[in-house]
């Protein structure tokens, strides 16, 4: 394995786990984007809770190379949810961005070792 591969490995490994952190860590604080974000998708705080430990969870189990399939794929499952709820709503680009995340989620959980 040469050095650029396992940088990029890297790379990969900590956008997605920073950005699922952040935003599970943002669901579970609260914050009014958040709320409103759930609030416009028919969901309710308990909701917003659920997938913000979930997000955040999994974003810790990236972490253990024992543990990063599962925590790829639960993100990737929050993911496929989310985007669904984006698209209902009308709001593409917030769907593409996510959609993009999903991408990297299971990049995480398939690619090489």
């Amino acid at each position: 394995m040469d050095i650029l591969d396992s940088l990029l490995r890297l790379l990969r490994l900590l956008t997605v786990g920073g950005a699922f952190s952040a935003m599970g860590l943002m669901k579970l604080a609260g914050t009014p984007w958040e709320r409103r974000w759930f609030a416009r998708w028919g969901r309710d705080d308990d909701t917003r809770h659920a997938f913000g430990a979930l997000e955040t969870g999994a974003a810790l189990l990236l972490v253990p190379r024992e543990t990063r399939r599962l925590g790829a794929l639960a993100l990737a499952a929050s993911s496929i949810r989310t985007v669904d709820w984006e698209a209902e709503a009308g709001q593409e680009a917030l769907a593409a961005a996510r959609f993009g995340l999903l991408v990297l989620a299971l990049g995480v959980a398939f690619g090489r070792r």
